[in-house]
């Protein structure tokens, strides 16, 4: 796995390889879900695949979002791995928890699921998941605490769908994380069409 500075400038290749700053919430809800999608069993994998597949050229990180996934139980965790490892192939990945405490290294490692990063619920926690895996954290602010940018580390801002982060020169870099109802926008065969259209919208 990658350290901290390594996903750094895998941010900023991206941002420049693809000319955006657009971190893609991928957090499917099985009642907003397309109707062509409804009708596998288990639905989430083929739709998070799908939308990786349309909109992989247009982002620089993918930031799932736990608490969706299992929201299908058992199967939404399989889906939740599958669509982690297909996404991170050229993409960085954060997994939004938001975590507390220091006992998920484990789970967020390569024999887990292989995540470049994840957001903690403690802005304490972030040093230790920057020296143990998977290597990258974000303070996960949900009340808009505006709080500093740390020198190692970073602060996803929930209210304001924002990621920041410092690179090594002090520099911020930003990520531009997508609305939660992104993916609704389309319920059709076309919908992984609209999905990318939408994400353009941000470019």
């Amino acid at each position: 796995m990658a350290s901290w500075n390594e996903l750094i400038e895998r941010f900023k290749n991206l941002q420049t390889k693809n000319r955006s700053k657009v971190a893609l919430l991928l957090n499917p809800k099985f009642e907003h879900l397309p109707l062509p999608i409804t009708r596998h069993d288990d639905p989430f994998y083929p739709f998070s695949r799908e939308v990786v597949d349309a909109t992989r050229d247009l982002v620089c990180a993918y930031v799932f979002d736990l608490a969706s996934y299992m929201a299908m139980g058992a199967a939404g965790v399989v889906a939740l791995e599958r669509s982690i490892r297909y996404a991170g192939i050229d993409t960085p990945v954060i997994l939004h928890g938001a975590f507390s405490g220091r006992g998920y290294s484990p789970m967020a490692d390569a024999t887990g699921f292989g995540v470049d990063a994840i957001t903690v619920g403690l802005i304490q926690d972030v040093s230790f998941y920057l020296e143990n895996p998977p290597y990258g954290a974000f303070f996960a602010d949900y009340a808009g605490l505006e709080t500093e940018v740390p020198v190692a580390g970073g602060i996803y801002r929930i209210r304001r769908g924002l990621i920041e982060l410092r690179d090594p020169s002090g520099e911020i870099l930003h990520l531009q994380v997508t609305r939660d109802d992104l993916l609704t926008v389309g319920k059709l065969d076309d919908y992984a069409e609209k999905i990318r259209e939408a994400v353009e919208n941000y470019l």
